[in-house]
């Protein structure tokens, strides 16, 4: 076949928003390190680079010889630089002020720091919604990468993803060009003459057809072996320089040469993975993952306090950093997973948790500055979640305390506003059933309700701590961990309370035997303590024994990656106070008889939640672990420590147990043993 092809060899580095500094380090000197070396060796070949701006910013820091070596590349013009947005969002998942605000915030950075001016745009995780055109091409955005697999879904063949195409939304135009999927396929993991194969039937005698590879940096060192990538990649690279017939071009540079071929409409897409993974849209994850959906509507919920604030004409210069925290809590890594760890790693999530929790923090000095002191606590009653239910939110100024009363009134968030640390305790994940699991001899176990705070459960008598950490079915007999609680809102000076109660059932026989629980959940004003009392009653004609086990699973912030090697756990112990004071570590289990309280540090931080009760009582205490795909092998990872103490309840009929709990959380100094 004669004629030639157009080659854009595009790359997009990014990490998240709360990835861990050594592992940072890591990808550094495995992929990225790599890459310059090969730009610099292979000075004929033109790359298209994608940098998202907290990674930029990140490089900028710790190893400016890498912007450097960058600057240099660009004024030769073999690089060009591909915009984005500069936190790295799922695009459609957020607000258009801020899509707005992503796209110039990176196209800044990198006209300031690279003399340049990006007019494309990298679609993070290719998340596609037929809105896009309008609010790119107000960006000033020119063209933007979707996959092929968005074209061939509107109806074209594989041929005819070979062009651009310009689509529109109200008029508003930009340019699309498809990426190519088998490439992305055979690149690195196949022989390099495959690949230039596969480019050879792409060839016309006019030479306007492009295949667009794109690939993550770290395919190339991270997640393969180093050595063997670099190898692969520089052979393939003089192959492609040795081949007369393949045209490396900048992305920019084609679009001036080779006009669109006309108009398509592209329906609602991503990669052909993350549409399994997804189960079809993107926004699937905020019903597969409740968690992530907490996240996505915490963000808007304090989007709204920042405009309001803004209404009130508070202080433009803290709600600015109010909506940079904002910003940078949209970064999309915490909010979906597929073969990489995804929503399943803690340090992800909290870093979402610590933007929006800092945000919400601003916006307060903000209208405080403007209007006065917080004088009470605010108690609301909002759909915080979307999900048609109300919820109840407690805001002090130590703690936020978000309630679900139509789910056994279970804690769902409990956001500390420490001086140092802002950090969701509540931000643990639930183990679920992936669709990888079917390939695994040996399934993990999966939980039945959400793991939060307050889960209370009526244990059967002969059941062990482990049988309940693998979920043993009908480990329950009471009908409170899932079910609706009615409430009662009392707001006073210093603080506010919610009494949730119901009447329900322990079924250990047939017919039920009915019992009122009632718990009252109150903090105060100023600081970041939550009381629980709990009245147990027994309505019924008969005497009844329980096992009555409010569970919590609760989560520290961490610094591990997935969970902790031995050397780390001495940052993170658990003392049990009671009869005996027993020094244990986030990762044990182990029951306790007689225990008063529980303490969970974080002791690089310097911040620890102290759980009590009264009476003393045996405690059951776990970590919650998940058994999760990641990008190399399947992993444990850490999702929370589970503390439930377990009250033996003897109850004749019309008469009431009563039971307390709290919580509280400090910082600010160093933690020692037994203090």
């Amino acid at each position: 076949m004669e004629g030639v092809v157009n080659y854009p060899f595009v790359i997009h580095f990014h990490q998240p928003v709360g990835q861990l500094e050594r592992i940072l380090e890591r990808i550094y000197k495995h992929s990225y390190e790599l890459w310059l070396r090969t730009f610099t060796r292979h000075p004929e070949i033109k790359f298209s680079l994608h940098f998202s701006g907290c990674l930029l910013e990140w490089l900028a820091k710790t190893h400016p010889e890498f912007i450097d070596g960058l600057k240099i590349l660009a004024r030769k013009g073999q690089i060009e630089f591909i915009g984005g947005g500069y936190y790295e969002p799922i695009l459609p998942l957020i607000p258009d002020n801020d899509k707005l605000a992503q796209i110039q915030f990176l196209w800044s950075y990198i006209e300031k720091t690279f003399d340049v001016q990006p007019t494309g745009f990298w679609l993070a995780e290719r998340v596609w919604e037929p809105s896009l055109p309008k609010v790119l091409a107000e960006a000033g955005v020119k063209y933007v990468l979707i996959d092929d697999y968005h074209v061939r879904a509107a109806g074209y063949s594989e041929e005819q993803t070979f062009y651009t195409y310009y689509t529109e939304e109200q008029g508003s135009r930009v340019v699309i060009f498809p990426i190519n999927e088998s490439l992305r396929y055979l690149m690195l993991w196949e022989p390099q003459e495959r690949s230039i194969d596969y480019l050879s039937r792409a060839r016309t005698l006019n030479g306007d057809r492009v295949v667009v590879y794109i690939t993550d940096s770290e395919k190339y060192g991270e997640w393969s072996e180093s050595t063997m990538a670099e190898e692969w990649l520089n052979k393939y690279l003089s192959m492609v320089k040795q081949t007369s017939w393949i045209v490396p071009i900048h992305l920019s540079e084609y679009l001036k040469k080779h006009p669109p071929k006309g108009l398509v409409y592209i329906p609602c897409a991503t990669y052909d993975k993350m549409m399994e993974w997804s189960r079809g849209n993107f926004r699937g994850f905020l019903t597969k993952y409740r968690e992530a959906n907490n996240m996505h509507k915490k963000m808007l919920y304090v989007r709204e306090k920042i405009e309001n604030a803004t209404v009130q004409g508070c202080s433009k210069e803290l709600l600015a950093q109010a909506r940079t925290e904002v910003l940078m809590a949209q970064c999309n890594d915490a909010y979906w997973h597929g073969l990489f760890g995804g929503i399943y790693l803690p340090n992800l999530r909290q870093a979402v948790y610590n933007h929006l929790i800092k945000a919400e923090m601003l916006t307060q000095q903000a209208v405080e500055e403007k209007i006065g002191t917080q004088q009470s606590v605010k108690v609301f009653e909002r759909d915080v979640d979307h999900d048609g239910q109300l919820e109840l939110l407690l805001e002090g100024k130590g703690l936020n305390v978000y309630v679900k009363p139509d789910e056994g009134g279970n804690i769902f968030e409990l956001d500390y506003k420490g001086i140092a640390v802002a950090h969701n305790f509540a931000g643990t994940l639930t183990r679920r059933r992936e669709d990888y699991h079917a390939k695994w001899e040996q399934k993990p176990p999966v939980d039945w309700y959400r793991r939060t705070l307050l889960r209370d459960h009526l244990l059967h008598p002969k059941l062990a701590l482990t049988d309940f950490l693998n979920m043993t079915p009908s480990f329950d007999l009471g009908d409170f961990t899932l079910e609706k609680f009615d409430c009662k809102i009392i707001r006073n000076r210093n603080g506010a309370e919610v009494k949730l109660f119901r009447l329900g059932h322990e079924w250990s026989k047939s017919s039920g035997n009915p019992l009122v629980v009632t718990k009252t959940i109150t903090i105060p004003l100023n600081s970041a303590l939550l009381n629980v009392r709990y009245e147990v009653k027994n309505v019924g004609k008969e005497s009844v024994s329980l096992r009555f086990a409010p569970e919590s699973t609760l989560i520290p912030p961490v610094a591990f990656e997935y969970s902790p090697t031995q050397e780390e756990l001495s940052d993170f112990p658990c003392t049990i106070l009671g009869r005996k004071t027993l020094e244990a570590s986030i990762m044990t289990e182990m029951v306790v008889e007689d225990a008063q309280s529980c303490r969970i540090a974080n002791r690089g931080e310097n911040v620890f939640v102290h759980i009590a009760w009264n009476p003393a009582t045996e405690l059951w205490l776990a970590p919650l672990k998940a058994l999760a795909q990641t990008e190399k092998a399947p992993t444990i990872i850490y999702e929370g420590t589970i503390v439930m103490p377990i009250f033996n309840l003897e109850l004749p009929p019309d008469t009431t147990t009563n039971l307390e709990m709290e919580f509280q959380i400090l910082e600010g100094r160093r933690q020692k043993t037994g203090d």
